[in-house]
């Protein structure tokens, strides 16, 4: 959901920038008073997008895109708020665990250990993954059937579906993730593998 929030801001950011820029260029050009158009809802800082603007536009324009009203935007601030100091906690939790592995591996740590490790960082991300999915369902139920709508609608045309990524297969599963590292023989750690005899 930070990476949701952060895109969102970058977006907001980006063409706040461009209607200021061309409000200036035409002021500029024809000795008028730029007129500034009222925003009708406040995002606040950091609520869309992530640390290196990567779907900044795309997320932060489909919640704009939803007309929230103001008492939808509070409640929106509220949710954010409530969420952010445990996926703070949370994050830096996983930093930590990402130290200790690098640490670990430095020191030439055994496999079981190393799994060990790479087993609790994955259960870090996987209660990120579940805060924000629980961030994101609470913010979804503020929305009116219509927004809910509009929203899903905007999210198929974007190409990406809970975080999973872009792509056709919406289904893949998801590989290359860092907690997949391979062990000490080279194969790839696969958490919950099963085998599929047919």
């Amino acid at each position: 959901m930070k990476n949701l929030s952060l895109s969102l801001i970058g977006g907001v950011l980006g063409m706040s920038l461009i209607t200021s820029g061309c409000a200036t260029s035409s002021a500029a050009t024809s000795n008028a008073q730029p007129v500034m158009q009222p925003q009708a809802h406040h995002h606040p800082a950091k609520m869309y997008g992530d640390k290196h603007g990567k779907h900044g536009s795309k997320r932060g324009k489909m919640w704009q895109d939803l007309n929230l009203t103001a008492a939808q935007q509070a409640q929106f601030d509220q949710i954010k708020a409530r969420y952010d100091a445990a996926k703070k906690q949370l994050k830096a939790t996983i930093a930590q665990q990402e130290a200790t592995i690098a640490q670990q591996k430095q020191a030439g740590a055994n496999t079981a250990t190393l799994l060990a490790l790479h087993q609790q960082r994955q259960n870090s991300v996987e209660q990120m993954m579940a805060l924000k999915k629980q961030q994101r369902q609470q913010m979804l139920s503020i929305l009116t059937p219509e927004q809910q709508l509009k929203f899903y609608e905007q999210q198929g045309k974007h190409g990406w579906q809970d975080g999973k990524g872009k792509g056709t297969d919406k289904h893949r599963p998801m590989r290359d993730m860092p907690w997949q590292a391979p062990a000490q023989g080279g194969d790839i750690v696969q958490p919950n593998s099963t085998t599929n005899t047919r």
